[in-house]
């Protein structure tokens, strides 16, 4: 991924998220922004760091999780109203 340029991916449902991956003191990074669910316009934004992961592109903080593979990308909010999991293409 292209550091700086942010990532639309869509999900099935209508529901959006934009990814924007960076480095962080050498540390992968990813600022996620998305909608607080799907009739909420108010928009949050997280920050995750990247680690390990089995295959794909991992990355996590203690309110979520995104993880990458190829143009896929599944991403876990527990606090979101709708649901709790989001898979998305770009």
């Amino acid at each position: 991924f292209e550091s700086g340029r942010p990532v639309r991916y869509t999900c099935e449902n209508g529901a959006s998220f934009a990814v924007r991956f960076d480095r962080v003191r050498g540390t992968p990074t990813a600022q996620v922004r998305y909608a607080d669910g799907l009739a909420n316009e108010a928009r949050r934004t997280l920050l995750l760091v990247g680690g390990p992961t089995g295959s794909g592109i991992r990355y996590t903080n203690d309110e979520a999780v995104l993880h990458l593979k190829a143009a896929e990308a599944r991403i876990e909010i527990p606090e979101t109203a709708d649901t709790d999991v989001f898979t998305a293409s770009n």
